[in-house]
């Protein structure tokens, strides 16, 4: 009698757990699937997304470009350049904040005149700066560079007189902070962080794409 018991309980437990066993089977193949697929769609996305990144840097260099270049020709901040003149180049600087974090006006050897929104932080020597002598020695710098502190997209130009003579540089600069590159992604799964040092900009070096959840390069 005790046997047929033991017999009947073991049947009613492999009656019982056989469909747990293959539910869970089928839930574990179910759930691979489905993060395959997640897998799959974030790495084609992530390529999308690098493109993207790409596009929108190259729009912001633009930008910095052209605010450069529309400070870099009033023949107001030339004279103003050639006369030192840290009133008038820092209101020039002001009205030009927000299209830039930050302006600064320089003479021929790499000394701040004006700065905004720092404005009481002029006279700084910047002359050995990478990004200055670059535009002392090839006419300007486009590129990702460390001013404050900070890391940047800077464009730094030269200023000229009416007679084509460079009277000082004029330097404008976007930092890269987290918020700035996050405006660049609109997939909640991927972010964005700017890698040390900086690479090459024009290629949207130094810029990282990685998933939140899954490793990436």
């Amino acid at each position: 009698m005790s046997f047929k018991t033991h017999s009947l309980k073991a049947k009613l437990y492999v009656v019982l757990l056989v469909p747990f066993v293959v539910l869970s089977l089928a839930s574990l193949y179910g759930l691979e699937r489905v993060i395959g697929t997640y897998e799959r769609f974030l790495a084609d996305r992530r390529d999308v997304t690098v493109e993207a990144v790409r596009h929108h840097l190259e729009e912001a260099v633009l930008r910095l470009q052209g605010l450069a270049h529309s400070l870099a020709k009033p023949r107001e901040i030339a004279a103003a350049l050639a006369a030192a003149d840290n009133e008038l180049l820092s209101d020039w600087a002001l009205s030009f904040i927000g299209e830039a974090d930050t302006i600064f006006f320089l003479d021929g050897d790499g000394l701040v005149l004006a700065r905004q929104p720092d404005e009481f932080r002029f006279g700084d020597d910047l002359g050995d700066r990478d990004f200055f002598q670059q535009a002392c020695a090839k006419g300007d710098f486009v590129g990702p560079a460390v001013t404050d502190g900070r890391r940047a997209l800077l464009v730094c130009r030269p200023v000229e007189n009416h007679r084509d003579e460079t009277v000082g540089y004029v330097a404008v600069a976007r930092f890269v902070t987290a918020s700035f590159l996050d405006s660049f992604v609109h997939i909640p799964e991927v972010i964005l962080t700017g890698d040390e040092p900086p690479g090459s900009l024009a290629l949207a070096k130094g810029i990282g794409c990685r998933s939140r959840r899954l490793s990436g390069p």
